[in-house]
């Protein structure tokens, strides 16, 4: 199956521009799932499976690498765009300065 069929409704972009990084663990917990859970998805990324347990924990940080193949082995990929907000306002406080 799909891994949007597999996954109640999840934004990881929504999830990560929160600033809440648990919610993005949470978030990253369900795709774990959908990908046959941590022993497969251990087996899928060459990740240690005490380690990904310990990623996706509520506590959990994990490195970028990690994330990128936890992503990867569910056909998903890390974007980095500008923030709208952040950027409206760097413009704004340039030409106020002026």
């Amino acid at each position: 199956p799909k891994l949007e069929e597999c996954l109640p409704p999840v934004d990881l972009n929504a999830e990560l521009a929160s600033g809440e990084i648990e919610y993005f663990l949470s978030a990253l917990k369900l795709v774990t799932e959908a990908q046959g859970g941590v022993s497969n998805l251990a087996q899928k990324t060459g990740i240690n499976r005490t380690s990904l347990y310990r990623m996706i924990s509520g506590s959990g940080n994990p490195t970028i690498t990690h994330v990128s193949k936890i992503l990867h082995s569910a056909n998903l990929q890390l974007s980095v765009v500008a923030n709208k907000a952040l950027k409206r306002q760097t413009k704004s406080s340039r030409t106020t300065k002026l």
